[in-house]
């Protein structure tokens, strides 16, 4: 997998992620045995229907459940590489989603502003001090 990452202010970072087209051909083959392991009503039993059928049927549903969870394991994988913390859901922008071609996407996010050390000096503290008078106590109760 390949990660780039762009800094575009301060706050904000777009990651450019490569994805194998094995890792997405892998999780499709996932999706699709697990989509043969659901009851067919075409007279097939779980588990038994031949995968040309289940790809026929259901390939393009069992396609978009597999792009969807190698987009969430690759971006998690790239925040945690990149030691990346969003402050807000990523956005999304698929580039190329071919079959047979590697999956590229765009993800841009906030994060928390670099703060650089602050310099402080305290020369003196003035502690006020502020006496309660019984006239005070009954001026409140009164509004009260």
């Amino acid at each position: 997998m390949q990660v780039s990452v762009e800094k575009v202010s301060n706050v904000e970072r777009r990651l450019t992620i490569v994805v194998p087209v094995t890792k997405v051909e892998e999780a499709y083959t996932c999706k699709s045995i697990d989509w043969r392991k659901m009851p067919i009503s075409r007279g097939f039993r779980p588990g038994k229907a031949p995968m040309s059928f289940i790809q026929q049927r259901f390939g393009d549903d069992a396609r978009r459940e597999a792009l969807s969870e190698v987009i969430q394991a690759s971006l998690n994988e790239a925040i945690a590489g990149g030691k990346l913390a969003p402050i807000n859901r990523p956005h999304i922008e698929p580039k190329t989603m071919a079959p047979d071609q590697p999956l590229e996407f765009v993800a841009s996010f906030e994060v928390l502003p670099e703060i650089e050390k602050v310099k402080h000096e305290i020369k003196s503290i003035e502690k006020l001090v502020v006496e309660v008078t019984d006239a005070d106590i009954q001026t409140v109760i009164k509004h009260f």
